[in-house]
């Protein structure tokens, strides 16, 4: 490869990968009245029994952070027509001021407490 080359493989590998079909999850988790969540398309199946999940999220994200101190989260599975849920959690969609992630967005709570998006297809938690 020469360095014209290299310098394009970035863009080539995003488009190539944005072509790869799968699904969006928004993890949630909550702390002492703080709650957050974000989407990640890095989530897959580990172990069915016991059931074991591998979700990839940022070192830096602060969903992160809340999961470190509470030890919990939960994981809404969005559907084809979520996209502009997926965009609200991964901070794309412009939302009003003094508003988070949450605004317009029903939630419940299970087992952990922690959010799970009302019209998710299916959630764990």
């Amino acid at each position: 490869m020469n360095t014209e080359t290299d310098l394009h493989i970035p863009e080539a590998m995003r488009k190539t990968m944005r072509l790869w079909a799968s699904g969006v999850v928004v993890v949630c988790s909550t702390h002492k009245k703080m709650q957050s969540g974000m989407t990640v398309s890095a989530f897959a199946s580990i172990t069915l029994d016991p059931p074991h999940v591998l979700v990839c999220i940022n070192k830096n994200a602060g969903t992160l952070e809340l999961i470190r101190k509470s030890k919990k989260f939960s994981v809404s599975i969005l559907g084809e027509d979520h996209l502009d849920i997926s965009k609200q959690f991964s901070g794309e969609k412009i939302l009003p001021e003094g508003k988070d992630r949450f605004h317009n967005i029903a939630t419940f709570t299970a087992t952990t407490g922690c959010p799970i998006l009302q019209e998710s297809i299916a959630w764990l938690d």
